[in-house]
């Protein structure tokens, strides 16, 4: 019987499963599920996706950090109470899709100020490194053809354009080598169970080198085309 008190992210570009395999895991299991940042977020919030003022997207950002603070708030707490914890992601899709955005859009990024908040809530744990991260690769021409078999769901189009995508993965891809975690090639059919075995073998965790996620972190801006280093040097 595997021991509760584990905290496991699930996380993925969009269309990749992530909701319906959290539903399957609490099934399975009765876990508690910590929904996304932007799930929590209050409606009435009317924030442009884009904008011109750097001003604004700091903001913007400054919201969906205090958000970010408490999923992992939400995480440990139930954690500390004994229960098996699943999160639909965590604060690395916040840092992967600014990573993505600061690609294309320098100018107006936030993701500078993001690396020095985000390292510093890190430090001083306000932010929760997961006992074990799960990302779901899926191709883009199956999560594309998923959002056009659900056309009722809102999915944003910049996580199906091919750059913003494997600027994301490529961000995923350096910072889950940092942390424990598994990636996984997708299918719902034939690998469910392999991520069931996955969350069942969770040892007791050994002590996380925080700073390894904070100076991976740090790194990303030393070159924009960081891209290019980690498929030369990082392919899986």
């Amino acid at each position: 019987m595997m021991n509760n008190n584990k905290i496991i992210t699930i996380s993925g570009l969009s269309a990749c499963g992530k909701t319906t395999l959290l539903g399957k895991l609490r099934d399975r299991y009765g876990a508690f599920l910590v929904p996304s940042a932007s799930s929590l977020r209050d409606k009435n919030k009317n924030f442009q996706d884009i904008s011109d003022s750097l001003e604004d997207n700091i903001v913007k950002q400054k919201y969906y950090f205090e958000l970010d603070k408490r999923v992992s708030s939400i995480a440990q707490n139930a954690k500390n109470e004994g229960k098996l914890v699943f999160c639909d992601r965590d604060f690395l899709s916040a840092l992967a899709h600014n990573y993505a955005v600061h690609q294309q859009f320098p100018e107006t990024s936030v993701y500078p100020w993001m690396i020095k908040a985000y390292s510093k809530a890190l430090q001083h744990k306000e932010l929760i490194i997961p006992d074990l991260h799960i990302f779901l690769d899926v191709s883009l021409d199956e999560r594309i053809r998923r959002k056009q078999s659900d056309p009722e769901r809102i999915r944003d189009n910049c996580f199906f354009d091919p750059i913003f995508s494997r600027n994301m993965e490529t961000f995923y891809k350096g910072a889950l080598q940092a942390i424990p975690s598994l990636w996984v090639d997708f299918n719902m059919d034939t690998t469910t169970e392999h991520i069931f075995s996955a969350v069942e073998k969770i040892q007791e965790q050994k002590t996380i080198k925080v700073e390894n996620l904070i100076n991976f972190i740090k790194d990303t801006m030393h070159d924009r085309r960081i891209d290019t280093y980690f498929r030369e040097n990082h392919s899986r």
